[in-house]
């Protein structure tokens, strides 16, 4: 039971991070109204997980996680995340998971799946180029063929709607995994989590995100919300975890190509970038050093 506790309690942490990412453009745009727009996002993830985030857990069986290690991966991912709210740092959730994932087995002696993370080094450097692609394609696209306001919007929301669904099957499938084989009293519970985290304790570090933008047009959110989200549902039925948030300032680069023009702020872009690079190295480190800290306390 612990172990349900403590994912409800990083799920919901993991969702008020990111929840404003999600969620900014439908409340500045209108495509609905401001009340129902974290309603509508919550909804998608929590569909999400509930009917594919299980494809995620064959990542998770690869680290062979007890109840005790799990117990400890899972704490120290949470006071990372609390720590990353308390001082407004942009923390991807995926990246993080990894990096303490690695870090724990590492720490006790357990066999890694070499060959299982090179593939995962692969996708990432991949995906972010397949990304960009399609945002560049899908919005040369949509500016010759679209020119209807309202069909625009739409097509926006059900990109929202899409884009969250699979942020709950990928990144929040991974967390629900982590050391035990979700069962009804789980799913219940990360359910709530993610309705209170989207709706009462929406965190203020998606601002981060939301200030890289200097314009964020319909078309724009479009065709990377549908970019990202293809690449997260591909990903998932290979149980690939792919970091959302990356993924979404990285697509930027093919709007902006496909515009000729910049949209972003370059230092906030630079900063979140470089942030999410060092996150795994800087989670590894962490974990490391939590636990062998731990162990000296304790044994000596």
């Amino acid at each position: 039971m612990i172990i349900k506790i403590l994912i409800a309690v990083l799920i919901l942490l993991i969702v008020s991070n990111n929840i404003s990412i999600l969620t900014d453009y439908l409340k500045v745009s209108g495509v609905v109204p401001r009340s129902m727009g974290k309603y509508l996002v919550a909804t998608s993830m929590a569909i999400g997980l509930i009917l594919e985030g299980n494809k995620m857990s064959k990542f998770v069986q690869e680290f062979n996680l007890s109840n005790e290690i799990s117990t400890l991966t899972l704490a120290i991912l949470i006071s990372i995340f609390i720590i990353g709210n308390l001082i407004k740092l942009p923390t991807s959730a995926t990246l993080t998971t990894v990096g303490v994932l690695i870090g724990v087995n590492i720490f006790f002696g357990r066999d890694l799946n070499l060959s299982r993370l090179y593939y995962l080094g692969g996708i990432w450097l991949v995906s972010p180029i397949i990304s960009i692609l399609f945002a560049y394609s899908l919005y040369k696209l949509m500016k010759e063929k679209v020119y209807n306001l309202n069909i625009n919007k739409a097509i926006s929301m059900t990109a929202t709607i899409f884009l969250s669904y699979t942020f709950g099957v990928n990144t929040l499938g991974l967390l629900n995994s982590i050391g035990v084989v979700p069962d009804t009293i789980q799913m219940v519970l990360v359910v709530i989590s993610i309705y209170v985290g989207s709706i009462f304790l929406s965190a203020k570090v998606g601002e981060e995100i939301s200030k890289t933008f200097h314009s964020y047009t319909v078309k724009t959110h479009t065709s990377i919300s549908l970019s990202t989200a293809l690449i997260l549902e591909i990903a998932s039925n290979i149980s690939i975890p792919i970091p959302l948030t990356s993924l979404i300032v990285l697509s930027l680069i093919g709007p902006i190509a496909a515009k000729k023009t910049r949209i972003i702020n370059m230092k906030n872009f630079k900063k979140v970038v470089i942030f999410w690079i060092l996150t795994p190295l800087i989670s590894f480190i962490l974990s490391y050093g939590f636990l062998t800290m731990t162990y000296y306390i304790i044994f000596f």
